[in-house]
This record gives structure tokens, C-alpha cells and sequence, in this order.
């Protein structure tokens, strides 16, 4: 069965469109993922590594980044399923200066909030 997961989109940004395609520079790949969806989502206080501006940092390899196949998890409460995609290559995600995530796996830190559009 083939499933279909948009979970994906940014490791296939860096992956092919930056390393493989040569489309996009690493920076205009990272803007594009970041400030560019920030302000399309109204976000104005994220999107961009400035004082006073809100920013969660991935530690990637470039090289390494991949996307990992689509799969079916039934974790939630009940059991109810959700698609989950995971990926190569990010080293690190460091939110509000804590590593939430090194090398793939959580390290128990929580140092982010939901964010809601409430427009």
C-alpha cells in the first residue's frame, strides 16, 4: 500500500530541491521553510534568527538529509491511527535553547508550546 504524507515536504525541500536539483541555495531553501511560511501563517514574531524573534533551530547535515517512507501508527489515544514519516540527517532541534531532539531520538525536553491562528 502506498500512502501519501505532506509530514515530509521540508526534509524534500533540502533533498531535492536544494542537494539534488540545485534549485534553491541552502539559504533560499531555509527562508522558504522558515520566514516565508511564517509570514504566509501571520506569524510575525518567528520565521527568522533575530533578537526578540521566537525561533526553533535544526542541526542538519545536508549531505545526509533524507526522507523516510510513510507509515501507519496507532499511538493515539484508542488507538486511532496517524501517519508518521520520518527522516535522516537532522543532527539536532534545539526550541527556546533546550535539544528537544538529538540524533533522531526526543530527549524528554519540553520547551515549546501549540501554536494556534486564531484569525
Amino acid at each position: 500500500m502506498y500512502v501519501l504524507s505532506p509530514a515530509g515536504w521540508s526534509t524534500f525541500m533540502l533533498s531535492h530541491w536544494h542537494r539534488e536539483k540545485g534549485t534553491f541555495s541552502l539559504a533560499e531553501t531555509v527562508r522558504l521553510l522558515t520566514s516565508a511560511q511564517a509570514r504566509i501563517l501571520g506569524f510575525s514574531d518567528r520565521g527568522t534568527l533575530a533578537v526578540g524573534m521566537r525561533a526553533d533551530v535544526n542541526v542538519i547535515d545536508t549531505d545526509a538529509v533524507a526522507e523516510g517512507q510513510p507509515a501507519l501508527v496507532n499511538d493515539f489515544p484508542g488507538g486511532v491511527p496517524r501517519l508518521i514519516q520520518k527522516s535522516r540527517g537532522y543532527r539536532a532541534t534545539i526550541c527556546n535553547g533546550r535539544v528537544i531532539v538529538f540524533e533522531g531520538e526526543l530527549t524528554g525536553e519540553r520547551a515549546g508550546q501549540v501554536l494556534r491562528n486564531n484569525a
